[in-house]
């Protein structure tokens, strides 16, 4: 990560406070690099159940269809119901068309 993600990142793994944690994380889903959706993924496959929903808003945040994939495997080895519909949710939302491309025709819409 640069040094500024690497900040935040730094922020959210050292934080005393769940306050502290949620605002890192949706700083690094504010971000537009690459490799902040890649901690956020790999923090979300391994964090502790208290934290998923945090670090999945974050994955919405930061808004990109390449979080589906890895959103839909961990929706599938998920055993908690909740969290298995929770992801499964976060990639169909992530997956759907923007409205730019609606407007530009890039997406058959069946119709």
């Amino acid at each position: 990560l640069p040094w500024e993600l690497e900040e935040i990142a730094r922020r959210y793994r050292d934080a005393e406070s769940a306050e502290v944690r949620t605002d890192a994380l949706l700083e690094l889903g504010l971000s537009d690099d690459p490799r902040a959706l890649a901690f956020l993924l790999d923090e979300l496959e391994h964090a502790e159940p208290a934290q998923r929903e945090s670090i999945l808003s974050g994955v919405i945040q930061f808004g990109s269809r390449d979080a589906v994939p890895k959103l839909r495997a961990l929706a599938q080895a998920a055993s908690d119901p909740e969290q298995r519909r929770a992801l499964q949710e976060a990639a169909d939302y992530l997956a759907l068309p923007s409205l730019s491309e609606l407007r530009r025709g890039e997406i058959d819409l069946g119709s």
